[in-house]
């Protein structure tokens, strides 16, 4: 199994002001940083993509988005910093929800693995001549007042595995304790639902 950088992000759904949000705000606010990669978009209504120290950061109206360019403990430590400073630089910003999001990839599904994910409905389909191409299945789960949505796709040999840790947030307040200290919590809660229900581990690089 092995993670998927695209995948690890903090999404904050809300009002937010883009036009405080540009480049050179958010390098002297918020990534502290006098140098910051800036990717303009290619297409008209598309978003800036700001990145700062392998973290990536797209503003949009009703989200902000944070990412990772690579993957490490300190990287992601890095990211919920991020997502932190931002909302207390802006704390009057309307935010409505956040999610801390997880993603995997497995290139060589095993065969005890597809047996968690069954298709009964196969025969009734083939008699079709109707021939799969993937198969998706998701799971909502409350864990100590958390939902955890788990999402997961099969398409032939290959198993995509994402996790949502979703949190309503009435407030800023609210959203920056759904965040601060949380996110390598849920890497280790992804981390151990995976090994204990599909004796899933992550690849060694």
């Amino acid at each position: 199994m092995k993670p998927v950088p695209e995948s690890w992000t903090i999404v904050i759904v809300g009002r937010w002001n883009i036009a405080i949000l540009n480049p050179k705000w958010l390098a002297a606010n918020i990534f502290n940083e006098k140098q910051i990669a800036v990717e303009f978009p290619v297409e008209p209504g598309l978003p800036l993509r700001i990145t700062g120290d392998k973290v990536l950061l797209i503003p949009i109206e009703d989200r902000i988005i944070l990412g990772l360019t690579e993957i490490s403990n300190g990287f992601l430590k890095r990211m919920e910093a991020i997502a932190i400073q931002l909302l207390e630089k802006l704390p009057h910003t309307p935010v409505v929800k956040v999610g801390i999001n997880f993603g995997y990839i497995i290139d060589k599904v095993p065969d005890q693995l597809r047996e968690h994910f069954p298709n009964p409905d196969a025969p009734i389909f083939a008699d079709q001549k109707l021939k799969p191409i993937s198969r998706s299945y998701r799971w909502s789960y409350e864990d100590n007042g958390q939902t955890i949505n788990m999402f997961f796709e099969l398409k032939d040999d290959e198993l995509s595995i994402k996790f949502n840790f979703d949190s309503a947030s009435p407030s800023t307040e609210k959203t920056i304790e759904s965040i601060k200290g949380r996110v390598m919590g849920h890497k280790k809660k992804t981390e151990e639902i995976l090994k204990q229900t599909y004796n899933l581990t992550m690849e060694k690089s």
